[in-house]
């Protein structure tokens, strides 16, 4: 069995947003909105979702015939988790040359930097309270 933990594939990830904006699916759902994207085999649907049950990334239960598939954890617990280890693979563990690559790579989104802006102001805040206490 492969852990839990490894970084998903580009094609998992995708299958995975699937199952996670849907709540659950079966292997033909799934099938059916990737070919509205790409052309692609019923039965690499099938062998990635069952990858992804082995990963622990889904979980598989039996209904009306057909197996349904939910995700075994919250899409921004397992972006978190994909972001954090990108960050320390290039970035050596630090946020910042990552921040600032955002930032100066923006073309010309005055709302984008401001948001990131409120954000971090925030997290300041939220962090000069929690000391306080």
């Amino acid at each position: 069995m492969r852990p839990a933990k490894s970084v998903l594939t580009d094609q998992e990830l995708e299958i995975m947003k699937i199952v996670w904006s849907r709540g659950s699916a079966t292997v033909r759902e799934v099938y059916e909105e990737l070919l509205t994207r790409r052309k692609i085999a019923y039965t690499t649907v099938m062998t990635m979702m069952g990858i992804l049950e082995q990963k622990g990334r889904l979980r598989k239960s039996e209904q009306a015939r057909a197996f349904v598939y939910t995700p075994s954890e919250p899409q921004t617990k397992v972006v978190g988790s994909m972001v954090q280890e990108f960050v320390k693979r290039v970035f050596n563990g630090s946020a910042k040359p990552l921040l600032v690559h955002l930032v100066e790579n923006m073309d010309g989104d005055g709302a984008q930097i401001e948001e990131i802006s409120r954000l971090l102001k925030e997290k300041k805040l939220l962090k000069e309270k929690r000391r306080k206490k």
